[in-house]
């Protein structure tokens, strides 16, 4: 990209937008990735993908609350993942990828030196980062060098929650301090990333990174930048891999101090260590260092070559339908499939085998090797299926729950036998209540080998009409309750209750549909989802309804008095050129999501306003920016709005005054109790109005002018705020019917 093109303009860029597809697509981690979603936005990538650029230039373009899965820790805490919608991590890489590509010179000075970690790659390569396991051979060839210098005292500790404590308003003021953010750009960025982070919907989170996300991995580097260079210049030697910091130096004084410096200076960062992992030594045995850092594994690693080379990648969501892609998930992942061929060879099994009995010995036994675990895991990502290592790792489900996510990993690979089959139903489907995890991954391991659940059907349908269990679990309890009809009543239960998560309600689409026994049957079904509010719903179900089954809005036989959402129509025309065009517009956004503001028919507040949009705009977003942070700039720049809305309702609607300059030599109270005597239709939206007015007159900190700045303080309070709004919600309502009759009686478009 341009380097003198503006940030803003380079993140709208067609082709940075498509990069951030395919980094997402085929880069972010398997693990948090939507495989429907990805599925059912390659169908319609271009088409998307302007969507997504017109709703950023329109401002209109809504996060989705991330869906949260919970892993178990060997602390038996819980770790996070969230799972973003897939347009939501379009955005999120884009604005990454234009911030890294000015972040690149600066973060040269640190990369290899003493950051190792999320190294760029070269500029709009698919994978945003160098290879992982290079980065990390290089920190650990420099950890050595270090030892072979003579600096043999060591001081090692990492961050706690480091992803999760991150502060937002911090990342950002220094993004635009250091010119790789502009305001408008980061205005967005502000607006979504308390949504991103946030690990309950509705609520808004000013602290942390979404985690799974490459374009988090970018942003925690740029946050620790000023970090790493500070230590950099110190007597001791400073090195890190993401949160794994390590101290190097020739005397205990040197490192104990540099631990010092560390603290403290995290600690500015709103950043804390971990405490339980902090220590200090002498280095009396540097293979034993060696193996804390893996070298054991990477002389087998380098057997295996690298595996993040995606300079061949096969279109793999072309074929699977909704429900196979739903069924296989990391099955299409690429890197999976290319290491079942690498690790074909006879001699590599061998040695990976006698590793994973040698683990598994030290687990098991008395006096534990700390990295056994660590080794375990590595033999279980690579060796071939083997029922007799299957047997031997079934028990870790239960005693290590910390290490399930690679145990299933192992088992999908196998073709599993009926002690095995009956060990995961009995031990863990049936009657484990601890970790939902560890429940999920037996029931789509299974799922997956097409093995019949038909006798847990009711304790399925149980969970679900409960609604407690984490979503992942009851989107794997729906799966399984796809395999007979009799379950058809639950899951359109499912899909017709907000209660349950998105999820939830595209995975029992998806399966009721498979139930259904004719056409007409699935028409009824999707005319159940297609009112859904939900982007990650909506967007699955339109590519069933017009892709896997050939139909189309209208062949729904839909009620005439219920609306289909904008949303909804917006992305159904990448299927059907037929349906209207409605031009995206920040006020009806604003008014549908902020004010409940219902359309009967779409209004264009473009026409409506004229040059004056721009502007009109501006002070809306400024005003919903500042709703839950400032009250009192909350209220000022509705004022503002306002006084841009009645401007036209004034002057083309009411033809009060000829022009613009005629009407702003009148007070604004004198204009609402024009619009009182004129329009008995508009009292109680020209009321409200003039009650904002009031309250924005009543304080001192929404007004800008210096006589004002210079009274005493009189913000205005948080329940003043609230009541205000749910004023407006009435009076936006009674202007758009207003505006709807008017277009109406006058035979035009409003």
């Amino acid at each position: 990209m341009n380097s003198s093109t503006s940030i803003y303009d380079s993140l709208i860029n067609p082709d940075n937008l498509k990069l951030a597809w395919e980094r997402v697509r085929y880069c972010d981690r398997s693990d948090s990735r939507d495989w429907v979603g990805l599925k059912v936005f390659a169908a319609n990538r271009d088409y998307n993908l302007e969507l997504i650029r017109q709703s950023l230039m329109g401002r209109t373009f809504e996060p989705s609350y991330p869906e949260i899965k919970y892993f178990p820790k060997a602390s038996q805490t819980l770790r996070p993942m969230a799972i973003l919608a897939v347009s939501d991590r379009i955005v999120y890489q884009a604005i990454a990828n234009v911030v890294a590509e000015r972040a690149r010179p600066m973060l040269s000075t640190v990369t290899n030196r003493q950051s190792y970690a999320n190294v760029l790659s070269n500029p709009e390569e698919k994978r945003m980062f160098m290879p992982w396991k290079k980065q990390y051979h290089l920190f650990q060839n420099k950890f050595k060098s270090l030892y072979q210098e003579g600096n043999v005292w060591l001081a090692e500790t990492d961050m706690a929650a480091f992803y999760e404590t991150i502060d937002q308003s911090r990342l950002i003021k220094y993004l635009l301090e250091k010119g790789l953010l502009d305001e408008l750009t980061s205005e967005h960025l502000e607006k979504y990333l308390p949504i991103w982070a946030s690990v309950k919907e509705s609520e808004q989170i000013r602290r942390g990174l979404p985690q799974g996300c490459l374009a988090s991995d970018f942003f925690a580097n740029i946050f620790l930048y000023e970090f790493d260079k500070e230590l950099s210049i110190q007597e001791y030697h400073y090195i890190r891999y993401v949160d794994d910091i390590r101290l190097l130096a020739r005397t205990r004084e040197a490192v104990q101090q540099g631990l010092i410096r560390v603290d403290r200076t995290l600690k500015t960062l709103g950043l804390l260590i971990q405490t339980t992992k902090t220590t200090v030594r002498q280095i009396s045995n540097f293979d034993e260092e060696a193996d804390r850092m893996a070298s054991k594994l990477s002389e087998v690693d380098r057997r295996l070559h690298e595996l993040d080379d995606l300079s061949d990648i096969n279109d793999t969501l072309e074929e699977p339908s909704l429900h196979d892609v739903a069924l296989l998930g990391e099955d299409f992942d690429v890197e999976n499939e290319n290491l079942d061929l690498l690790v074909a060879h006879s001699a590599l099994q061998k040695d990976l085998l006698d590793l994973f009995w040698q683990s598994k010995k030290s687990i098991d036994g008395s006096a534990s090797d700390p990295f056994a675990e660590r080794h375990l895991k590595f033999c279980l990502n690579r060796l071939d299926p083997n029922l007799e290592i299957v047997t031997a790792i079934l028990p870790y489900l239960l005693d290590r729950p910390w290490l399930t996510e690679q145990l299933h990993r192992y088992l999908r690979k196998c073709e599993l036998d009926k002690d095995t089959i009956e060990y995961l139903e009995k031990n863990i489907i049936a009657t484990n209540t601890v970790y939902d995890s560890t429940v999920t991954f037996a029931l789509e391991t299974l799922i997956r080998q097409n093995v019949s659940l038909r006798s847990h059907h009711g304790l399925f349908r149980t969970w679900l009409a409960d609604n407690k269990r984490d979503w992942p679990l009851l989107c794997a309890a729906a799966m399984a309750l796809g395999e007979n009809e009799e379950n058809m009543s639950i899951l359109l239960k499912v899909i017709s209750s907000s209660l349950y998560s998105p999820s939830i309600r595209r995975t029992a689409i998806i399966q009721a549909l498979r139930l259904a026994i004719d056409e007409h049957e699935a028409s009824c079904i999707l005319q159940q989802g297609i009112y859904d509010q939900s982007p990650i719903v909506i967007d699955a179900l339109l590519y069933q309804l017009y892709v896997e089954y050939g139909l189309t809005i209208d062949m729904l036989g839909l009620d005439k008095s219920q609306d289909i959402n904008e949303y909804t129509i917006n992305s159904a025309r990448g299927y059907d050129n037929s349906l209207p065009h409605l031009k995206q517009c920040y006020i009806r956004y604003t008014f549908t999501k902020f004010y409940k503001v219902k359309f009967t028919e779409p209004i264009d507040f473009h026409t409506l306003l004229g040059l004056e949009y721009k502007r009109a705009t501006d002070f809306l977003w400024q005003s919903e920016k500042s709703y839950l942070s400032n009250p009192s700039r909350y209220v000022s720049q509705l004022d503002l709005f306002h006084e841009e809305l009645l401007y036209p309702i004034l002057v083309d609607k009411l033809k009060w005054k000829p022009n613009r300059e005629d009407i702003a030599k009148v007070s604004l109270p004198d204009r609402m109790k024009h619009i009182q005597s004129k329009e008995q239709q508009l009292q109680i939206f020209a009321s409200n109005l003039l009650k904002c007015h009031q309250l924005r007159s009543s304080s001192t900190e929404a007004h800008t002018r210096l006589d004002k700045i210079l009274d005493p303080t009189n913000p205005i309070k948080w329940n003043e705020r609230d009541t205000l709004k749910k004023q407006l919600c009435g009076a936006y309502q009674e202007l758009v019917d207003w505006l709807i009759i008017q277009s109406r009686s006058n035979g035009t478009s409003t």
